[in-house]
């Protein structure tokens, strides 16, 4: 069985980000933060503080991940209800001949929660219409004609970050499904699972992967169980995605606040 790598683009600036942190910001400004923080041993790639929107740091990365024995590359894909963002990487591959690759959509809203801030930057509907759909699926048909992009039993690969983002996560699969077979195209599609209360959703996919570090967190938290997982929708249609998403957000820094664990208990 192969290892695939999962591949963050988020190192070179866009527009978005300019806007809401900083002009040229990227994720190498976390890296930064966190090495200004004590008892955490200070870090840098091995190839420097890159520039993630290279040709030339991709045939780098590439010519790495095959030398170490790495079957293929699981590359995020960031669309939201106006834009794609981040996209640079996903060009790149659909053209290149060296290595496997397949996407995982990050199907959520951007936001500044993972700071204690719910406010969006990017919205993503939880209930996509047709047009939405069939419209991202002429993209996404596109990139997955690459020679080199990855299938199972003939089905390409496709992966869903957050899938119950949606509020009704088993027809937006079916009109997915529905919407590839105007290609005659069948998707083995899979989930990323962050908690337990996720755990249904397998039986409307094809497959699953438990998503560590994240897993393990969110099963030290409340509101993180199945039977939590049906109370948060419940509030969310009463009150709105706004209200919810600052409880949740509130509950969160609460739990983390001064939190650590043992990686024996991890």
């Amino acid at each position: 069985m192969d290892l695939f790598s999962i591949y963050f683009p988020q190192f070179y600036p866009i527009k978005i980000n300019d806007r809401t942190w900083g002009k040229g910001f990227t994720d190498w400004d976390l890296v930064s933060i966190a090495n200004m923080r004590k008892g955490w041993e200070r870090r840098a790639p091995k190839k420097g503080f890159y520039n993630g929107n290279s040709e030339e740091t991709f045939k780098i990365q590439i010519k790495e991940m095959i030398e170490n024995g790495l079957g293929g590359i699981a590359l995020y894909h960031y669309h939201f209800d106006n834009s794609y963002e981040l996209n640079k990487m996903e060009q790149y591959l659909h053209n290149q001949s060296e290595i496997d690759w397949f996407l995982i959509w990050a199907n959520e809203n951007w936001s500044k929660r993972w700071i204690g801030d719910p406010e969006t930057m990017l919205s993503l509907s939880t209930k996509p219409s047709t047009k939405f759909i069939d419209e991202h699926v002429d993209y996404l048909v596109k990139l997955m004609n690459s020679k080199k992009y990855r299938k199972i039993d003939g089905k390409p690969i496709f992966g869903f970050y957050k899938l119950d983002h949606f509020d009704n996560p088993e027809r937006v699969i079916i009109n997915y499904r529905k919407s590839f077979m105007r290609y005659n195209t069948e998707i083995y599609m899979f989930i990323l699972i962050s908690n337990i209360g996720e755990l249904e959703l397998t039986k409307i996919v094809d497959g699953a992967y438990i998503f560590e570090p994240r897993f393990f967190y969110n099963n030290q938290r409340s509101l993180r169980s199945s039977k939590s997982r049906n109370y948060y929708l419940t509030l969310k249609k009463l009150f709105g995605d706004n209200i919810v998403n600052r409880i949740l957000t509130f509950m969160d820094r609460f739990q983390q606040n001064g939190k650590s664990y043992k990686f024996k208990g991890y």
